[in-house]
Formats: C-alpha cells, sequence, structure tokens
C-alpha cells in the first residue's frame, strides 16, 4: 500500500513536470526515496537525486560499494551536517541559486566521504553518478566539458550530440502531445490523487514511451563513438546499476 502511495505521487510529481519541461519528464522519477533515507529524516532534498553524495544514501548503492556500517554512518552524518550548514528547506531561491547551493552541498559530501571510502569504492560511485546522469540527460550528458575532454569528443561529434539531443527533446513533446487531453487530468498538487485513465497514460508515457525514445538516442551517440571512445566510456559508466 506504500509502495503504490509513493508510485502515485511520484507520477504526479512527474506529470507536473512534463507540463512545464517535456525533456526532463522522466527525471522525476529518480525520486523514488530508499527506506535508508528514512534514517536522516524529513525530505531528501539537500542534493540533486543524480549526484554523488545523495546516491550513497541509496542502499542498493551501499550494497554495489561494499560499504561497512561505519562508512555508512559517516554518510548519514555528512548529510546532516550538509543540512544543517545551508539550511536548504528554509531557502527560497531561483533555479540558479539552487543549483549553485546544491553543487556546494555535493562538494562538501564528496569530501566528507572520500575520508571514509577507498579508492575503488569513489571511482565505483562516480560511475554510477555518471549513469545517472546518462539516464536522466541522454546525449546531454556527454555535452559536459569533463565528459568530453574524456572522451576526446571531436567538434563534429559535440555538434551531433547536440542535434540528436535536440531531436530528443521534439520527439518527446510529440509524445506527449500524443496524450489524450480528454481523459488526462493532471492533479495542480502531487498531494492530490489523480484518475486511474490519468494514471495509465501517465505511466505508459514516462516509464515506456520517454525511456524507449531516450534508448534510440543513446544508441546513436554509442554509433558515432570511435573503438577508444567506447572504451573509455565504458570505464565511465562501469558495471550497470539498477536503482528501485
Amino acid at each position: 500500500m506504500w509502495m503504490r502511495s509513493l508510485r502515485w505521487r511520484l507520477i504526479v510529481l512527474a506529470a507536473l513536470r512534463i507540463l512545464q519541461l517535456w525533456a526532463i519528464a522522466l527525471s522525476m522519477a529518480c525520486l523514488i526515496q530508499s527506506p535508508a533515507l528514512a534514517q536522516i529524516g524529513e525530505r531528501p532534498e539537500p542534493l540533486p537525486p543524480r549526484s554523488a553524495g545523495y546516491l550513497i544514501l541509496i542502499s542498493t548503492v551501499q550494497e554495489d560499494l561494499g560499504l561497512g556500517s561505519e562508512q555508512i554512518e559517516a554518510a548519514y552524518a555528512a548529510m546532516r551536517n550538509v543540512r544543517e550548514k545551508y539550511g536548504f528547506a528554509k531557502k527560497k531561491l531561483d533555479s540558479g541559486e539552487w543549483a549553485e547551493l546544491f553543487a556546494k552541498g555535493d562538494n562538501e559530501m564528496l569530501q566528507a566521504i572520500g575520508d571514509v571510502l577507498k579508492p575503488e569504492q569513489m571511482k565505483r560511485l562516480k560511475q554510477i553518478e555518471f549513469q545517472q546522469r546518462v539516464e536522466e540527460d541522454g546525449p546531454r550528458a556527454f555535452l559536459e566539458a569533463a565528459v568530453a575532454k574524456e572522451l576526446q569528443l571531436t567538434d563534429e561529434q559535440k555538434k551531433l550530440f547536440a542535434s540528436i539531443f535536440n531531436q530528443l527533446l521534439h520527439d518527446i513533446g510529440a509524445a506527449a502531445f500524443k496524450l489524450d487531453r480528454t481523459t488526462v487530468h493532471v492533479p495542480a498538487s502531487p498531494n492530490k490523487a489523480m484518475d486511474a485513465e490519468t494514471f495509465q497514460q501517465l505511466t505508459q508515457f514516462i516509464y515506456v514511451d520517454v525511456p524507449a525514445l531516450r534508448k534510440l538516442a543513446m544508441d546513436a551517440v554509442r554509433k558515432s563513438l570511435n573503438d577508444e571512445q567506447k572504451k573509455k566510456l565504458e570505464a565511465l559508466t562501469g558495471k550497470p546499476l539498477v536503482l528501485p
């Protein structure tokens, strides 16, 4: 019952975001809260869902990294310290200010957990973080300066990836407009329930249609990489990890 209620809430959150920006509609699905997050209390908002500082608080990631109890407690303590220092819940900032604040908080989290993680654990955590960026942003993740430099992308490839990303935005928007507007009624707030027809259509769109479009875009990106770049991408990504 609890999981269904949470999933319902996440569907509404995703739907509200779709109406604002088609391109990142699926990213709200990444806000699923692991039971382990309950240990820090309230809501896990101090860091972006794809950041390493956030991911290390998820039990699936902790198991993948092979964290010990002391390392896990250190991660929770770091999160609490970051929350208390920046007072996220009390601030009213625009998106740019939030991004800057999140970046500062995430950097402090990484510094704190870097003292308790082994080098191989930190390397793996960064691989998982990159996987999540690709999952959320698709081709746009490859346009980040550090990633483009690591893969040694050419100017032609950067232009191609930007074009693929723009096409992805267009395709997601087109898919969204195909929703039956006579039966889809998105609540004004994620705290309000939606009818069954809306729930079914939005579930199909968010968890089936958008991932399928993103996969096509990523297939095109990977196809354009040479063998050396593909090896470097494998090193950046590591073994795939499916998060709950």
